[in-house]
């Protein structure tokens, strides 16, 4: 059941998902449509999906449930029992919102590119990467307050950029876990967060990121494995911000 849309309704109160298709349908685009308060989840669809102005909430399981070389854009997704959105491999995520979810706010599988999202309040890791992902200019914050170790960001796996995110008030606010290899975590806001990167595995390179921790909970600014490229994490730089400091994090309470 290839090119399939569905344009400008609303779907509710169904016992099953709002829409449903076989694994094998691809090329099906959703635009324009609401889901709300289907007890299995709001939407799961095929290989090389679209999304686009799809509001998800209050479904019993996952929001959405894409196949491989999905696009989502500029969609909402709030409030769903599961995970706010779980896409495929080589799947593209814009301008989304994802919030208050039961699970992560956003999964992608591996050659995946999160951009312009806003992911807060989820109860596991705002935004869960496997491998070679890209995460560029989001913003994450208050995710995995109740599971032990969950993060704004979670890396999985090795060649990820995480760049020019604002992460605020996770329990972890970046983590990386022994499997990484080669990730980019550059010039990204990390503030209060329990501890504010945590990073395993080796050879992975960690510049310019700006980092604050609540001093009242004794939170830990960077935690680095060793076999790790990170820079120094500088604080009370003054007049001191030159030319022989331009990979520092810095760090902006104390230690």
């Amino acid at each position: 059941m290839p090119n399939v849309r569905i344009r400008n309704g609303a779907i509710g109160d169904w016992g099953g998902w709002g829409i449903y298709s076989d694994t094998n349908a691809d090329f099906f685009t959703i635009e324009d449509v609401v889901l709300e308060l289907n007890g299995m989840g709001g939407v799961k669809l095929g290989p090389k999906c679209r999304a686009e102005t799809v509001c998800v909430s209050e479904c019993g399981g996952d929001g959405m449930v894409l196949g491989e070389a999905a696009t989502v854009i500029n969609c909402k997704v709030t409030d769903n029992v599961g995970t706010g959105i779980v896409a495929g491999s080589k799947s593209c995520v814009i301008s989304t919102v994802v919030a208050n979810n039961g699970g992560d706010g956003i999964f992608t599988d591996t050659n995946s590119t999160i951009r312009d999202c806003t992911a807060m309040g989820n109860v596991r890791n705002g935004v869960f990467c496997i491998a070679s992902c890209r995460v560029l200019d989001c913003n994450i914050g208050d995710n995995g307050k109740s599971p032990p170790g969950a993060a704004g960001i979670s890396l999985n796996g090795p060649g990820h950029q995480i760049k020019g995110n604002n992460v605020t008030a996770n329990q972890i606010g970046i983590f990386a876990s022994p499997m990484t290899v080669g990730i980019w975590i550059e010039n990204n806001s990390i503030i209060d967060n329990g501890i504010g990167l945590q990073i395993h595995g080796m050879a992975n390179f960690v510049v310019r990121n700006c980092i604050g921790t609540p001093v009242v909970t004794n939170g830990v600014h960077a935690s680095v494995a060793p076999n790790n490229h990170s820079a120094k994490v500088l604080n009370d730089l003054g007049i001191s911000f030159t030319n022989s400091n331009p990979w520092a994090n810095i760090r902006l309470t104390p230690e």
